[in-house]
Formats: C-alpha cells, structure tokens, sequence
C-alpha cells in the first residue's frame, strides 16, 4: 500500500503513547505481489565477545502484562517516549486493563525500572513484540528538552548491554513499515517505535540524537570488549612517563585485543597461560621474572588501551630485539598508522634497543596496536621489552647561518645580511635563487623527531601554492656572509622534503626531516647544511624570514 501524504497520529496535545491502548494492527488489502519491498541487507554481526558492558542497575516493579516469546530470537530493542510523566506511566504499565508494558522504563533523571522479565514479551509495538525489548523513555516525541545528558546515556549504556547480550546489531534500520510488503517492518537493529506503526507513532520524535546515541552505544561495546589487562587503561598525560610491559597487553582474545597464529596457545609459556591468551611470551635470559614478546611472526598484532589525558606530542620509545636484520612493524593509534619502523639486529633477542618516535596522541581513550609486517631471516619479526610514553621535551635550534645565492650578473653578490631570504627558479638568468642554511646541533644528545619551520609568504598573487623543496649539502664550511652563487656547495639530488606556500599572507611550514637527521646523527655528523630550491618555474618568489628576524629558521628537536 502506497505511503499515506499525510501521517495518521493523535493530535500533539493529547498522550498517544502510554495512555492511548495499542491498536490492534490493521492488516492491509495489498497483496505482496502489488508491494513495493525495500531491500534490505542485514547487517553483519559481531562474534559475541567473552567481555561486554557491565548491567546497568535498574529497579524491579513487574507488571502483569506480558505473554511467552514463543521461542523467538530477540534480534531488536525499540525506542519509545512515554508522553506523559513517570508515575503516570509506570501505574498505567502496571494496570491489566491498559494490555501495555514494556521491559524498561527511564525517568527523565536516568534512573531505571524493569518491568517485564527480558525472558518474556512485553507488550509495546505489536508485531515486534516477539522479537524485540521495549524501552519507554519518560518524554515527549515532539519537545526538544525531552533529551538530556542523563537519560540519553542511561540509554546508552542499556541498549549497549542489551545489544551485546542478545547479538542485536548496533544500526538503525532504513525506511519504516511502508516500505515493506504488508506493511510490516522487518528488520533488526535499534528501531523507533515510529518506524514500525507509522500511521500513528512518531516516537521518540525528530530530537532523539541518533547519531551520537549509536556512536557511544557502540563504542560503549566495543571498550568493554577488549577491557585492559590491568582493570583500567594505561595512564599517560603531561608530567607522566608510561611504561607498558608487552605482556600485559589487553584482554579479548584472538581478533579481539590480539592476532595470533597461535590463538589459544602461549608458545613462549611465561606469565600468561589461559585458554584465551594465545600472545606468545618468553622469559628474558638472566632475568627472573621479565618478559617479552616472543615468535611474533608477520600479519600478527597486539592491542593495548591508553587514556591520555591531555593531547600533545609524546615521545614514544619501542624497546626492541633481533638477531637478524631487515624484520618490520608499524604501530597503529585506533586503527591509524602514526610510525613504522625496521627493527635494529641486536644479534640477540634478549638484548635490546630503544627506537624513538614522536607523536601528536589526541585526548581520551585510545587503542595502541603492534603490528608485525615483515620478518626477518629466522622468520620472526621483533621481541618486544616494553613501550614508553612521555610528554616530548622539545629543543628549538635557530640557524647558524641562513642566506640566498642568485645566479647571472648577481653571483658573486653576498646577501647574507638581508632580511629575507627569496627563493625562485627562474627561465632567465640572473633571475634564480636558492637558499642556505646551516645548523648546529652539537648541543643535541639523540632525535626522536625533527622538523625544519620557515616562516613564508609569496612576493605577489601571479602564482599560488609555490612548492620548495629540500635538499642536504655535505660541506658545512660555508659562511653567511661569504657565500655567493659561485662558490656555493653542491647540493645533492635527494629531495629531503618539501612545502607548499599558499599566498602572500606570511605563516610557518613545516617539513619532516626526522630520517634524514637521525642518519646524520649516526654518521657522528652534527652540523648540517641544507639547501632550499624550487622545481618549477614561476613568476613569483617564495619569500622566508631571515636568522636576522625573529622569524628565522629553525630545527625543532624532541
């Protein structure tokens, strides 16, 4: 049967909810083949996993008005408004002759009464009683202010409990009772008692924040899934150094907290020895109770839950082992690769060697995750001691020397005293430039993270989006205000990095020269020259603040 114009419901200032007896349903005169079904896809389920969210307390206040599933699987919670107030809906809930009730019913405040036994049907939405748990929400569907933070994540935490209990998927359907044969809805999922009697239900009303509501509903879920191994997640935040021990990654199990090739076996057989801790660990010769991953082979990955309480750039230390070179991992922030990394040949699995990174971490909770990708020659691909988190300690080291060179009649002119440094290819001579840079990083002990800032801006408007690229020069002897075009250094052909500048209003970019620094250091070079060029030819220069201004040059180290 077509959909009607006009939605059929009880005028907006009487209660069609709790106070109106559910309609007996009205069977349509359509047959299916005249029906116009919406397809739809189920949904694909999670495995239920051995962890969920806890119960929510709730009071019990049965009510007589409940029948026999009949052997249906519950595979739908409904959403309801009861339009009217609290004791008003419970007594009516509670009275034989109203033949209404439902599981749950949430007071305005969040607090919760059960009412039927989710055993048996209770009797709220016709024919998806069998299928489905009822939740009445004191409110009505048309006012706004129904919603606030404690019912709504009253509910969150129900429906999560419930969804998981019961395998319920986490969505909410498309379309409503129209759009199936019969009119007739049939589908699993978190429904709006709407969605199934739309000839006169609205409920819960255009103001129930669904999105949000199935976000914490799932994430809800998913955190209490894979709870930390310790009861609560790892602390890190500003004034806090973090080590996580390996071992003590979360649980869940296999596909869950961990992959492994070995799901329910710990071939290493120290520390953690259950039916669902399959992460490989060894005991770390000539230590009595140190432990570290172990057989970590490639496509394996472990999860641990951090709770970072103020966002900011960490240092991230890997404590890492091998006896042979060329193994690979990366680590993941909820999903998000922030780091790759090959692991070092220590030539031995129980001597280790910290890898550093530094990374922006976000505020809130988080999942860490080690993924293994490529194995060494022993077909292993790293032992894990521990990771450590800390706030990056930064060190901003201005050039020691910053000028630019000009090619034709204007290359034996030194500009090291400028204010600006101008950077442009050019397809007339005398017309291109290119920059220097020196640094001295000799106060410098390691490097987690580097990073080139120039403060920039274009000459005119004639162009946009200017790239520069960045280049390294192995003399360092040069001086600011010797250096002319003609006695430059050769600058290599490998591209350091590079930035875009987007317009003639000044700002600061940013390259990455962490790899191209950190090799430097492990060559015992300290005192880098870099060299500015830009690939195309444009009308317009790339313009940089000098080491004379308060804008210059600088490497920022952590």
């Amino acid at each position: 049967m077509a959909r009607p114009a006009t939605a059929r419901v009880a005028a907006s200032s009487q209660a069609f909810e709790l106070f109106e007896p559910l309609e007996p349903r009205r069977f349509l005169s359509a047959s299916l083949d005249d029906a116009q079904p919406l397809v739809v896809t189920p949904p694909v389920i999670a495995a239920h996993t051995p962890f969920g969210p806890a119960q929510p307390s709730a009071t019990w206040d049965p009510s007589p008005n409940f029948s026999s599933r009949g052997g249906t699987k519950i595979d739908a919670i409904v959403i309801h408004t009861t339009e009217g107030s609290y004791s008003g809906s419970l007594s009516w809930m509670k009275n034989p002759a109203s033949q209404v009730s439902a599981h749950y019913l949430v007071n305005t405040n969040g607090a919760i009464t059960q009412l039927v036994d989710l055993a048996n049907r209770a009797w709220h939405a016709t024919y998806y009683n069998s299928r489905s748990i009822g939740i009445e929400i004191v409110g009505f569907a048309g006012q706004a202010g129904t919603w606030n933070a404690q019912n709504v994540a009253a509910v969150e935490r129900l429906v999560a409990w419930l969804a998981w209990k019961y395998d319920v998927p986490v969505v909410r359907p498309a379309g409503d009772a129209y759009d199936y044969p019969n009119d007739q809805m049939n589908a699993p999922g978190i429904v709006a008692h709407g969605q199934i009697q739309p000839w006169n239900r609205t409920d819960p009303g255009p103001y129930f924040p669904w999105a949000s509501f199935l976000a914490n509903v799932q994430k809800i879920i998913n955190d209490a899934a894979q709870p930390p191994f310790k009861g609560v997640p790892f602390a890190v935040g500003s004034g806090i150094t973090t080590t996580i021990q390996a071992e003590d990654y979360d649980l869940g199990g296999q596909g869950v907290a961990f992959n492994d090739t070995t799901p329910t076996t710990n071939t290493g057989g120290a520390y953690r020895t259950g039916a669902g801790d399959g992460v490989d660990l060894k005991l770390i010769n000539g230590t009595a109770n140190q432990y570290r991953l172990g057989d970590t082979f490639a496509g394996e990955w472990v999860e641990y839950t951090i709770d970072v309480a103020q966002a900011g750039n960490y240092k991230v230390d890997f404590r890492v082992s091998q006896s042979d070179p060329n193994a690979r991992f990366h680590a993941e922030l909820d999903g998000t690769t922030f780091t790759a990394i090959t692991v070092p040949d220590t030539n031995n699995f129980s001597v280790f060697t910290t890898v550093s990174r530094t990374v922006a971490l976000p505020a809130g909770r988080h999942v860490l995750r080690l993924a293994f990708d490529q194995a060494a020659a022993n077909t292993t691909v790293a032992g894990i001691d521990w990771i450590r988190i800390a706030p990056a300690t930064t060190t901003t080291v201005n050039a020691s020397a910053a000028t630019y060179v000009r090619n034709g009649t204007f290359a034996s002119q030194n500009f090291g005293t400028t204010s600006d440094l101008f950077v442009k290819r050019s397809a007339n001579t005398g017309n291109t430039r290119e920059v220097y840079l020196k640094f001295d990083l000799s106060s410098i002990s390691s490097i987690a993270s580097a990073k080139l800032r120039v403060n920039g801006r274009l000459s005119d408007g004639t162009n946009t989006n200017v790239v520069t690229n960045v280049y390294s020069a192995t003399n360092t002897s040069w001086s600011e205000t010797g250096l002319t075009w003609n006695n430059k250094p050769a600058s290599g052909s490998t591209v350091r990095g590079s930035f875009t500048v987007a317009n003639t209003a000044a700002a600061w970019y940013e390259v990455d020269l962490t790899s191209f620094l950190q090799s430097e250091f492990a060559a015992g070079r300290k005192v880098v020259t870099l060299v500015l060029k830009n690939p195309g030819i444009t009308n317009v220069q790339t313009i940089l603040a000098s080491d004379e201004t308060a804008n210059g040059p600088q490497l920022v180290v952590s």
